[in-house]
């Protein structure tokens, strides 16, 4: 019996850390496919060892809005 639940917790745990490495590579297959296709629109600049994103189409006019990017894995929160 003992032998048996070992078991069948050892093909569980493999079981899940193949879905977890499946969903990482896929996370990252997918980040990768969708920066080539939607490429920002606007400036990158780099402010104070910071990257931000300039667009300059706005509703007002002369008014650029700066939008914070989450760069390399970066998180939105990390700004």
């Amino acid at each position: 019996m003992k032998k048996w639940l070992g078991r069948t917790v050892l093909v569980l745990l493999l079981l899940l850390a193949v879905a977890v490495f499946g969903g990482a590579v896929y996370e990252t297959l997918a980040a990768r496919q969708a920066a080539r296709d939607y490429p920002p629109t606007g400036q990158l600049l780099d402010i104070g060892g910071r990257r931000l994103h300039l667009d300059w189409r706005c509703s007002r006019p002369a008014w650029p809005r700066l939008a914070p990017r989450a760069t390399r894995g970066n998180a939105h929160f990390m700004y």
